[in-house]
């Protein structure tokens, strides 16, 4: 006889550790390392905290009107963050200090992301991309969005190219230069968007029409 299946049953998860925050976390992320997470509040700090235990090792002063992103660069030195405030920061994740503040392009920056090499680090403000070479120094400012940028991923295999996502479809960028290599037209508003591994496409999720739009 066929041997018979095994019942498929839920996998259990058991809490490991649990930390109380001040207040409402805006935005989570884990060290390259694996070895700490940084949580930025509404009410602007960020703390940064051991993953395997959840202590509190350091609290960043983070946006005085609040944290909205944060990212690790892949070396895991700094942090950088933009916030309610219109300024992209970055953090020396041993010392805590501040290594730069500047300008994001708009009231609020939304959107933090570097390159896979962490030369490069990606910054949206209301419909303003932004690219920084170094903390505070700005390499390039790219021509204005039809809409606020909803999301950005730069290609997963470290190519120089980064996405954005925007009412009306997605737009393709080379950090070396000011304007779009490619546009992606599509009729929508764009929730968020991503750039699977294989690299040949990108898939932007729209809300408003309940779809999804996939670009070779």
């Amino acid at each position: 006889m066929p041997e018979l299946a095994r019942p498929v049953t839920a996998a259990r998860l058991k809490p490991r550790w649990e930390a109380q925050l001040d207040d409402c976390v805006s935005a989570l992320t884990c060290s390259p390392d694996g070895q700490r997470l940084a949580a930025a509040g509404l009410d602007g700090p960020i703390r940064l905290l051991e993953a395997g235990t959840g202590r509190v090792i350091a609290t960043l002063a983070g946006h005085a009107q609040g944290t909205l992103a944060i990212a690790w660069r892949p070396d895991g030195t700094i942090l950088a963050s933009g916030g309610q405030d219109g300024m992209v920061r970055w953090w020396d994740t041993c010392t805590g200090q501040q290594l730069a503040a500047e300008k994001g392009g708009s009231s609020w920056v939304e959107h933090v992301q570097w390159h896979a090499t962490g030369k490069l680090l990606a910054t949206s403000a209301g419909k303003s991309l932004r690219f920084w070479e170094a903390p505070g120094k700005l390499s390039r400012e790219c021509a204005d969005h039809p809409s606020t940028i909803a999301g950005l991923a730069w290609r997963p295999d470290g190519g120089l190219r980064l996405i954005t996502a925007a009412y009306g479809g997605a737009t393709l960028w080379n950090p070396e230069r000011a304007d779009p290599v490619r546009r992606l037209p599509w009729k929508g508003s764009s929730l968020s968007l991503a750039w699977p591994p294989a690299n040949r496409m990108a898939v932007c999720i729209c809300g408003s029409r309940r779809a999804e739009k996939t670009w070779r």
